[in-house]
């Protein structure tokens, strides 16, 4: 890769990298030359460490650069809103919306994030922003949810004065788009019960057990009269049968089961009336799965079914003949069979019916189609409609011409300001103003990226080709690479310029498209780089830090396990499918699942033999138990009545009670096959056990014999985790790997030497010094190359990083060295600063720095805990 296409893609980036001392960058940002607003202090230093020097005015031009337009109209819009229309937009902002707005933007529920999860968010979001916290963060959020509050308003603004005018054809929103709306996304509720089953096999034992099945014609139930055919159903005993169904399937969700089992009760939600059951259906809700809204049943895929081909059985006036009930079973929906009785449909919906949430569906609607039309290009035209009639005037040259780029009706003023960088009405900012705002948010990354700058092109070890102090090359070799690179460099830049130069300086092109001055100051990136990556590998030395390597490796070797496994999981699902975690069942359901770890170990104890391996007991299993009938909801778990169909000549002699208890307890079986297992992989309950089953081979010399064994541990006799109990077995393990196994050692300094030297490259060495390396490599064995790849590399890699061209640091102990190097240099008495308080600000900045790399560091050292 050239240095023009890494400077191309990079520099916009990494502004403050380009900087080293002795340059002295005066960014006048001029435009026709005109003069930039200055700040009250230029010439004072902000900050002194030896002879680096970091003065008020390069640091307020280079951070206005970078951020200086966005800050700019973030002021001028957070005062603008706070009075926009005699309406505080910003304040107006409540907690609700800025919760759900952080959730949008970031992903995570502020009420439900772990915290850790939730501090490593603000870390980040801290490093990208400058922003401290969730106050802070959601001031910015409030910025945002305002502008687009104010230009919703001005988008009904435009519709009511469009609907005023008595001349127009048509109203701001077609009547058509409300009717299309109503029609596609407002189609009323639905009360039903509905029943899934995993197979049709399923489906029929469950209405078995209720002595129903289907006619021979499909088109009813009937009655089983000694395995025949007996009479059709009435409509009363199909409702009758229906209740049962859903009992049956749910019974685990009421919370004193087993005692209670009854979901749907008499007195509750429905009555019998003249011997006739009349639903409740008025009084349903949704929560309880009784009461079903179109995006409800769109997900299950019975809009066609409850919308189309049922009617209600308290709506139809003729039942006898009405399909209200699905007596046919063989068509899946959405993956699963459903048995589905219509009770009724709510009141049909129009414009004017009021929702829960208070507004009529015409107004839903309406907020539906404003919503739509508040895009980031309507904000920001509505937005600037605000300045301009706030009588916006930008006098700095330069975040006037990009502020004229992106508002084409924006006038520049011909006048300047010596330190008034904008205005509106009631606002003036000064570039003092702008420059405090810049380093509350954004100085401590530049700083520190200076200090780091500085540090790195310093590093005389690494760097024997430039000379920072007085800017030159040093030698033959590097004045020819730099200059030979920065010729085609320059060539491209100005044909580049050509098709901007009638309109705009090529100092105004350098600082728009690489916030540089000069095209000489790029070059300084491509010293900063190679010296960083030198400064990498040289900190990831071999035979400089072994001490520390030795120690990691060693701990990686301690630690290590390597299984391949398959597991059932015993587990409980909400009504979203989500995984609930044991800590949330009943008493009930952990003794159950305990009693069903013991059942299926029992089983695979008695069952696997010869060809019968683990795997396919285990996959039989988690079959078996999906066909099991549920138990009878209304009687003792351990009833007769509970299991109706026990008699062998019956009509479904194969049917087995085995796993109804637990099926009915509301605990579904997974099977899977983990593949390999090694540390770090799996939730700690179950690495304990994986690891239980390593060390139990280890010690018993079983390692590789691919023979299976399941988990078995008296002492801890069960594998809980959060996503439920697991039955786990080990396929196969894979011992330690030595370079020496007869003696049981890890790879030596020189073997990982050899290995490093062979697959990495030494610079500046003969051919035959190359090829006597290759032969030390070739001579290494494979258990050597193996271990070293398994217990070193890893390590390795993690010491010295990758290279990376922004000058960002990834987690890598090279990087987290300069950030204490950095960080020294902010604490010591040598540094200065103008205000002292902002000492504490940069430790602070590098010590979250510090700690996020840390975080991610898979190898840490005892001396980092």
């Amino acid at each position: 890769m050239n240095s023009s296409s890494i400077m191309k893609r990079t520099l916009p980036l990494i502004i403050a990298l380009i900087l080293i001392i002795g340059i002295a960058l005066t960014l006048t940002l001029t435009s026709k030359k005109k003069t930039a607003p200055k700040i009250s202090n230029p010439d004072e230093a902000f900050l002194t460490y030896e002879d680096l020097v970091i003065k008020n005015k390069d640091a307020y031009n280079i951070l206005k650069v970078r951020y200086g337009y966005s800050t700019t109209l973030d002021l001028i819009d957070r005062h603008l809103l706070k009075n926009a229309n005699g309406k505080n937009y910003i304040d107006a902002i409540t907690e609700e919306q800025l919760k759900k707005a952080f959730k949008d933007k970031y992903g995570l529920d502020l009420d439900e994030a772990e915290e850790d999860k939730l501090e490593e968010l603000f870390d980040e979001i801290y490093f990208d922003t400058g922003l401290k916290g969730q106050a802070e963060v959601f001031e910015m959020l409030k910025l945002e949810l305002a502008k687009k509050e104010y230009t919703k308003d001005m988008i009904r603004k435009d519709q009511e004065e469009h609907d005023a005018d008595e001349d127009r054809e048509e109203n701001y929103f077609p009547e058509s788009d409300y009717k299309t709306q109503l029609k596609n996304n407002y189609k009323e509720d639905i009360a039903a019960i509905v029943v899934p089953y995993t197979t049709q096999n399923e489906v029929e034992i469950a209405l078995r057990q209720l002595g129903i099945k289907q006619s021979q014609d499909k088109k009813k139930w009937v009655k089983v009269v000694e395995d025949a055919y007996g009479d059709p159903l009435t409509i009363e005993e199909i409702k009758k049968a229906f209740i049962d169904l859903y009992n049956s399937a749910y019974a685990y969700k009421v919370p004193t089961y087993p005692t209670n089992q009854l979901v749907l009760q008499e007195g509750v939600h429905y009555n019998i009336v003249d011997g006739k059951i009349v639903f409740n259906h008025n009084n349903f809700d949704h929560d309880s799965k009784l009461v079903y809204t179109q995006k409800q049943i769109d997900e299950l895929g019975l809009a066609t079914l409850l919308y189309d081909d049922l009617v209600g059985v308290q709506d139809a006036e003729d039942l006898e003949n009405a399909k209200f009930y699905t007596y046919q079973f063989d068509r899946m929906y959405s993956g699963k069979y459903y048995l589905v009785l219509k009770i009724a449909n709510a009141a049909k919906n129009e414009l004017d019916t009021v929702l829960e949430n208070g507004l009529t569906i015409r107004e839903e609607i309406t907020n539906k189609f404003i919503d739509n039309k508040t895009t980031n290009d309507r904000i920001n035209k509505e937005i600037a409609k605000l300045r301009k009639a706030n009588n916006l005037v930008i006098y700095d040259p330069f975040i006037s011409l990009n502020y004229s780029l992106q508002v084409s009706d924006y006038k520049q003023t011909k006048k300047t300001h010596k330190t008034i960088v904008a205005k509106v009405d009631g606002l003036e900012i000064t570039a003092d103003m702008l420059y405090e705002e810049l380093v509350k948010l954004y100085g401590v990354s530049y700083f520190s990226d200076r200090i780091l700058y500085y540090y790195v092109l310093h590093l005389t070890e690494y760097n024997d080709f430039f000379d920072p102090k007085t800017d030159k090359l040093l030698t033959k070799e590097a004045r020819t690479k730099y200059n030979d690179e920065f010729a085609e460099f320059k060539t491209r830049i100005k044909q580049e310029y050509a098709q901007y130069a009638s309109y705009i300086t090529m100092e105004e092109f350098l600082i728009s498209s690489y916030n540089v001055q000069t095209i000489d100051e790029l070059k300084y990136l491509l010293f900063y780089r190679d010296i960083l990556a030198d400064f990498r590998k040289g900190f990831a030395d071999v035979e400089k830090n072994w001490d520390k390597y030795e120690e990691l490796m060693n701990k990686k070797y301690e630690e290590f396990f390597e299984v391949r496994g398959i597991h059932l999981l015993i587990h409980i699902q909400d009504d979203e499918g989500n995984i609930v975690d044991p800590e949330e069942w009943t008493e009930y359901q952990i003794n159950l699942a305990k009693e069903l770890t013991e059942l299926i170990k029992q089983t695979l104890k008695k069952e696997v033999t010869g060809s019968k391996t683990y795997a396919t007991i285990m996959s039989r299993i988690q079959d078996d138990f999906n066909r099991s009938p549920r138990l009878v909801a209304g009687y003792d778990v351990d009833s007769p009545q509970a299991r109706p169909l026990d008699d062998p000549d019956a009509l479904y002699p194969e049917v087995d009670y085995r796993y109804s208890k637990f099926k009915s307890a509301g605990f579904v079986l997974k099977y899977e096959d983990l593949g390999t297992i090694t540390p770090g992989q799996m939730v700690k309950p179950f690495e304990e056990a994986v690891r239980y089953m390593w060390e139990l081979n280890d010690e018993e010399g079983h390692h590789g014999d691919g023979k299976a064994r399941m988990y078995d541990n008296s002492d801890k006799p069960y594998i809980q985790t959060e996503f439920g109990f697991h039955i786990f077995v080990a396929t196969n393990t894979v011992d330690y790997k030595y370079a020496d196994k007869e003696n049981k050692k890890l790879p030596t300094k020189e073997q990982v030497l050899i290995y490093i030297k062979a697959t990495e490259g030494v610079k500046g060495i003969s051919k035959e010094e190359e090829k006597q390396i290759q032969e030390q490599y070739k001579a290494l064995s494979e258990d050597v190359k193996n271990a070293i790849a398994t217990y070193f590399m890893p390590i390795y890699n993690e010491f010295k990083g990758t290279t990376s061209d922004s000058g960002q640091m990834p987690a890598n102990y090279a990087d987290m060295f300069l950030i204490e190097a950095i960080k020294n240099i902010v604490e010591s008495t040598n540094t200065t600063f103008a205000n002292e308080e902002y000492r504490a600000s940069l430790v602070y900045y590098l010590n979250k720095k510090y700690e996020s790399s840390q975080r991610s560091l898979t190898y840490k050292l005892e001396s980092d805990n």
